[in-house]
């Protein structure tokens, strides 16, 4: 099999208390992404200030046609 790949690197939206969000028109693209045949084999959280989430990076692949 040979495969494509592709990331997606979105930033999370501040909520109350300690934690965060991805934006929902970010997780309609990853959905659209989804219904075209990628699929998601491994994320990343990245940190940002005060060891909180500020991005999260989708690693996306496809078998290649």
């Amino acid at each position: 099999m040979k495969w494509e790949y592709r990331n997606l690197q979105f930033r999370t939206v501040p909520t109350f208390g300690m934690w965060s969000r991805i934006a929902r028109r970010d997780l309609a693209e990853l959905a659209g992404l989804q219904s075209d045949g990628w699929e998601v084999y491994h994320t990343v959280n990245i940190r940002g200030s005060v060891g909180f989430t500020s991005y999260v990076l989708f690693m996306l692949r496809r078998e290649r046609q």
